[in-house]
């Protein structure tokens, strides 16, 4: 995925138990993403919560995106509109050590490892990362 690597995950024994250990990414934005995909809902369930995933939410795209590769993108998206008629836009550059677009982001436009391009108009999952 990206971005989001490396990333690491262990146990640590601690007397007579085990700590769980995460390890992230050095850049801003891949250590943003690794923690609202896998340490989050670890916490939140961990701490007995039922809704441990974000939302998400099916968008039109405003624009063409292009996946460099195949692997699954989390792409920050600012979002416009509601309902059946939300769009979504990328916040600028995707650079994993950019943060002024992860500050404008609503979300994170899901694209699967499959596709390499969506078109404009075309549907994109978006999980919301706001409040």
């Amino acid at each position: 995925m990206r971005p989001g690597s490396p990333v690491g995950f262990g146990w640590l024994p601690r007397g007579d138990r085990l700590q769980p250990v995460f390890s992230l990414p050095g850049n801003p934005t891949s250590a943003f993403v690794t923690f609202e995909l896998l340490v989050r809902p670890f916490l939140l369930q961990l701490g007995g919560h039922r809704d441990i995933e974000r939302r998400r939410i099916v968008c039109r795209t405003e624009e063409v995106i292009h996946a460099p590769a195949r692997l699954t993108y989390f792409l920050r998206v600012q979002l416009s509109g509601t309902g059946e008629h939300a769009r979504v836009r990328l916040t600028g550059p995707q650079g994993s050590g950019l943060v002024s677009g992860l500050g404008r982001a609503d979300g994170l436009a899901i694209i699967e490892e499959d596709v390499l391009t969506v078109e404009e108009g075309g549907e994109v999952a978006v999980m919301l990362i706001g409040g």
